[in-house]
């Protein structure tokens, strides 16, 4: 995600210092340890919180939201019990069409800012508890239809998930 690491700053300026902050406060942390990972993703959710707000505030997307990862999941996950999963809805974004447009021509290379920036994000914000981090995004219509001709791409649905190495 080269491109990504490069946006990430646009996007929040002050990611870098947020991330340096984490990274002297996790080295003094064994990588496993609960805090450094609620640590990890307190910081990743908030770094998520402000791209959403740029992504909307800058005209990208139209509104966007994440689930709340509530501290019963947050403690499974901490005890490598389960994975957290989080949904991000981007609706309205003015890269939609592009994006469909270039995977239906077989393209691998295509602008997907949000995705790519908050899976960036997580990353980082995760890296020394040596978490992965994964993202898919699926096309939603968020107007109900059973005629699948009327189906019309107006949300971009992020799904992401960590999970343990």
């Amino acid at each position: 995600m080269f491109y990504s690491d490069r946006l990430l700053p646009l996007f929040v300026p002050s990611a870098e210092t947020t991330l340096k902050n984490l990274a002297s406060k996790q080295q003094a942390l064994s990588p496993k340890s609960k805090e450094a990972l609620t640590n990890g993703i307190a910081t990743g959710q908030s770094l998520i919180d402000e791209i959403m707000n740029n992504l909307v505030t800058n005209g990208l997307v139209a509104l966007a939201e994440r689930n709340e990862v509530d501290s019963e999941l947050l403690s499974d996950w901490t005890d490598d019990l389960a994975d957290i999963q989080l949904s991000i809805p981007l609706d309205g974004d003015v890269t939609l069409s592009s994006q469909v447009l270039l995977q239906e021509q077989g393209f691998r290379v295509y602008p997907d800012f949000g995705r790519f920036i908050i899976t960036s994000a997580l990353q980082k914000s995760l890296k020394s508890t040596n978490q992965n981090v994964s993202s898919d995004e699926y096309y939603m219509d968020t107007n109900y239809s059973s005629d699948p001709d009327l189906f019309e791409v107006k949300q971009v649905l992020l799904n992401i998930v960590i999970d343990s190495a």
